[in-house]
């Protein structure tokens, strides 16, 4: 952090942030830290940034295609409530979903 120009009250407040909510930003105007508020599904995307998880991704695209998302959430423990015909919306193409809103 110390190559980041951050000083020791700085250090001391990035190391008491919690991982993958809470962000320190350095520019010219100053530098602030913040919190991004993601719910538990987003996290469960936003929040992926291991080579083992990204590879797990890339292996669900792989295996299922289009509605690999659900099978992601569930893998990572969310829980969603009305899941009951979005694993049908999952499965479309872009193709799909365009073609039954311009109906």
């Amino acid at each position: 952090y110390r190559l980041l120009d951050l000083n020791d009250r700085q250090i001391e407040t990035v190391a008491a942030m919690s991982p993958k909510r809470d962000y320190y930003c350095v520019s010219p105007n100053g530098r602030r830290r913040f919190r991004l508020d993601l719910g538990p599904i987003a996290l469960a995307f936003a929040g992926v940034s291991g080579r083992e998880e990204i590879q797990q991704v890339r292996q669900l695209i792989q295996a299922q295609g289009p509605g690999w998302q659900l099978d992601w959430l569930r893998r990572r423990g969310v829980k969603i409530d009305g899941i009951e015909g979005l694993e049908e919306h999952a499965q479309k193409t872009p193709t799909e979903h365009r073609a039954v809103a311009e109906a």
